[in-house]
């Protein structure tokens, strides 16, 4: 029996919060280079590739590639649910692995901007407008499907995972790339005290705030603001990863951490000159760090990556 959906979990599913929900991601659509996080560190960036795939210069999605998708498999059709301003289906038909993709996303304009990109590469995607949570998929059409960043928005995974299992072709996959932690960032306290004790450590210049204040301890987020601002955040991040197991195959998951560092570096990263060895150096030591906590069993991971086939997958 697969657990009922959380009386707490806030929900997404009106149309003002829908309306909340696709201002959010246009405005990642619009900013999406501007909006710094823990993931555009050089540094950690090559810690995390190592950490999924063993190479600091292969991202996720090519350690994939490389794993599961030999050329013999290219060529099919593809789908990616909730695809913003459409890059990564851009990515993955110039490199000849999909001929043909299907993105969904709930944002107007991103939709729109992706719309705008493929007509330019000449690039065959077709872009729709679509609540994820809601979306009837055609039965064995894809022969892969993606996600990157965006299952820990989605509400309704049971209806999500059970129509993507239906929507792979026999030898398909379905891989993405999450955050699997705590449901609407509500830290745990272990986690919060190694965040803040190892932020403690660093020199007061590293911990300003753009404005020069100084940054305040790391804290759960504010459940009222959070679902006023976006109430799809992380509405149950944390049972991506039990539900996908009930739902498919899952031949890979490559934990990749997070737990310490996507806070740690929330906005105090651009204090961080990664052309001086000395600020490398303590970015390292933080990575180091999380690592060490996560494979003694002090901390879980927070991000993951899946690799998943039908239950009853071809061989």
């Amino acid at each position: 029996m697969f657990r009922k959906k959380r009386k707490d979990a806030g929900g997404c599913g009106r149309p003002d919060d829908l309306e909340r929900v696709s201002r959010c991601w246009a405005n990642l659509a619009e900013h999406h280079a501007d909006r710094p996080n823990w993931l555009n560190s050089p540094t950690i960036a090559r810690r995390v590739n190592r950490r999924i795939g063993g190479d600091e210069n292969r991202s996720w999605f090519d350690w994939f590639q490389s794993q599961y998708l030999p050329e013999a498999r290219w060529g099919g059709r593809g789908l990616s649910l909730g695809c913003n301003h459409g890059l990564f289906e851009r990515q993955i038909l110039k490199r000849g692995i999909c001929s043909a993709m299907d993105g969904y996303d709930v944002s107007l304009r991103s939709i729109e901007i992706a719309r705008t990109a493929a007509a330019a590469e000449g690039l065959d995607l077709h872009y729709e407008v679509a609540d994820v949570n809601t979306l009837a998929l055609p039965p064995g059409r894809y022969d892969l499907v993606v996600a990157a960043a965006a299952i820990h928005h989605f509400e309704r995974l049971e209806h999500v995972f059970a129509g993507v299992h239906e929507a792979l072709t026999p030898a398909g996959f379905f891989v993405f790339n999450e955050y699997v932690g705590p449901a609407r960032f509500q830290w745990t306290d272990a986690q919060l005290r190694a965040i803040n004790q190892l932020r403690a450590a660093l020199p007061l210049e590293l911990r300003r705030l753009s404005d020069g204040s100084l940054a305040p301890p790391v804290a759960r987020a504010d459940l009222e603001a959070l679902l006023r601002e976006d109430p799809s955040e992380a509405v149950r991040s944390d049972e991506i990863v039990p539900l996908a197991r009930a739902y498919f195959d899952v031949v890979e998951q490559r934990d990749f951490g997070g737990t310490i560092l996507h806070m740690f570096f929330h906005e105090i990263l651009a204090n961080f000159d990664e052309t001086r060895p000395e600020h490398v150096a303590l970015i390292e030591m933080v990575c180091a760090a999380e690592e060490v906590l996560i494979e003694e069993g002090i901390l879980p991971s927070d991000f993951a990556v899946l690799v998943c086939r039908r239950k009853d997958a071809a061989p």
